[in-house]
């Protein structure tokens, strides 16, 4: 659990913390699906998969871990927007792409309790 939640500390850092940049318009509202060639975007995916993995394991609530993700993900995008002094692009992609990994995270969790059952149930754990 302490682990999920130390994993969510790099989210805060790379999302919240002020960029040293002016931004006169607060949020964009684009649609594209994250690709190997689109860095940021597959950044995007990659930050929430460990702190939803861990948790959801934690929990053994995977898929209620990644709502709250995709909606943490959401009020990030708000706060963003809302508080252009911190210098950071508010951006509908950033959320689907951060819940898309919020969703990967989920799979991968929801995989590793049911290996866990599994094992469990036959004997061999």
């Amino acid at each position: 659990m302490y682990l999920g939640l130390v994993s969510m500390l790099p989210i805060a850092a790379l999302t919240l913390l002020p960029a040293s940049r002016d931004l006169d318009v607060g949020c964009a509202a684009e649609w594209s699906l994250p690709t190997l060639g689109a860095v940021e975007l597959m950044a995007n995916v990659l930050l929430f998969v460990p702190s939803v993995l861990l948790l959801g394991v934690a929990v053994r609530r995977p898929f209620m871990v990644m709502l709250g993700a995709s909606v943490a993900a959401g009020l990030i995008e708000l706060v963003q927007a809302l508080v252009t002094a911190l210098g950071r692009s508010c951006s509908t992609n950033d959320w689907l792409s951060n819940s898309l990994g919020a969703a990967l995270g989920a799979a991968i969790a929801a995989l590793a309790l049911w290996l866990r059952r599994s094992r469990t149930a036959s004997g061999l754990a």
